[in-house]
């Protein structure tokens, strides 16, 4: 798996007994020779880790928000306008840590954060 660079993923391979020993060197190359033609014949979908966050901020705030949000490619998931504005956002995992530290600092609040 590593060789097709591949994480968060299980490889089930059964054997059934033929009545021929293998050994255990043979065991090993039968199971990666098996591990290896089902990575071959699949399709590989590539995911990435998403946290979401609701977070609010007075109007002042609006154009700093939707500027890091066109910027960083962050997908806005929902967004309530009332006296303050709520979005939920999704962001990649390894955007999340700047763009925690930005909104910390214009005071931004971050009111829930899960991982999707």
């Amino acid at each position: 798996m590593r060789k097709f660079e591949l994480t968060n993923v299980l490889v089930v391979v059964v054997r059934y007994f033929g009545g021929k020993k293998l050994g255990i060197p043979g065991l090993i190359r039968s199971y990666k020779n098996a591990t290896k033609d089902s990575l071959q014949r699949s399709i590989i979908i590539n995911k990435k880790i998403m946290e979401q966050y609701d977070i609010e901020f007075n109007q002042e705030e609006m154009s700093f928000v939707m500027s890091f949000i066109k910027n960083n490619n962050i997908e806005i998931y929902r967004n309530l306008y009332i006296s303050k504005n709520k979005l939920t956002i999704n962001v990649q995992k390894n955007k999340s840590i700047e763009m925690l530290r930005l909104f910390k600092e214009k005071k931004i609040k971050i009111l829930y954060k899960k991982i999707v």
